[in-house]
Formats: structure tokens, sequence, C-alpha cells
């Protein structure tokens, strides 16, 4: 297996043992190649959903986040829950944006990453 297939077990694993909990992932993206991203938010919010889990992700990437968007305008109701927080420096609170307005800044080419 590749790193990458290795790293999204492990966010699997770590949502499993985390059964009615919360589980923090650093670069949610990372060792994923950008074509695998839309499948990966598949899994793992399928699998959050179906153990009480609430996920909380970190990305700077363009690609992690359209992936999101599309899976949204895919199959909606899996991201009805899905949140971006964009934290801003200058801002003592974050900006949230709904699974709807992140699809909708991805297609508009809108930036809405921090």
């Amino acid at each position: 297996m590749g790193d990458g297939i290795k790293h999204l077990l492990s966010k699997v694993i770590s949502i499993v043992t985390a059964s009615n909990g919360t589980v923090m992932v650093d670069e949610i993206d990372t060792g994923l190649h950008h074509t695998v991203m839309t499948d990966m938010w598949r899994v793992l919010i399928k699998t959050a959903k179906r153990l009480n889990v609430q996920v909380f992700a970190t990305t700077h990437s363009l690609d992690c986040v359209r992936s999101l968007a599309w899976l949204h305008e895919q199959e909606p109701d899996i991201c009805q829950d899905a949140r971006l927080h964009r934290v801003d420096i200058d801002y003592d609170k974050t900006t949230v944006y709904s699974a709807e307005e992140i699809a909708i800044a991805a297609k508009h080419h809108m930036e809405i990453r921090g």
C-alpha cells in the first residue's frame, strides 16, 4: 500500500475507535492525490455519521476544499452537516461556511481558505 492509503486507513481507524466522540486531524489531505479526495471525504463522513463522531480537520489545500464541494454537489445529504471555518488572524471569530456555501464558492472560484 502507498502512503496515501495508509494515511486514509489510519483516519478511518481513528474514527472507528472514537465512537460517540471526536477526532482531530491536522492536514487531512497529507499524502493523498487530489483525485481521491472526494472519495476520502465520502468515506470519512459516512463513517463518522454512522459512529456519531465529530471530525475536526485542517487543510490548506484548495483541492481538498473543492473535493468537499464536489461531494456536496454529488451527494448533498452526506455533507449536510459539514462546515468550513476560516481562521483569520485579524478577527476574533472564525467565518463559517456551510457545505452549500463551500460548493458555491468552488463553482465561482472564490477563495474561502484562511
